[in-house]
């Protein structure tokens, strides 16, 4: 959790890049769905 949060913070990696290159992997991971906030 502690990486995530740094490479997050730091602007190393995006959430959507980390979540396609764990696809990629063949890990499961949820899909972004659009929100729309008033």
């Amino acid at each position: 959790a502690v990486l995530a949060a740094s490479i997050f913070h730091h602007g190393t990696y995006t959430v959507r890049q980390v979540k396609e290159r764990l696809a990629a992997a063949g890990v499961a991971v949820r899909k972004e769905s659009e929100i729309s906030w008033p």
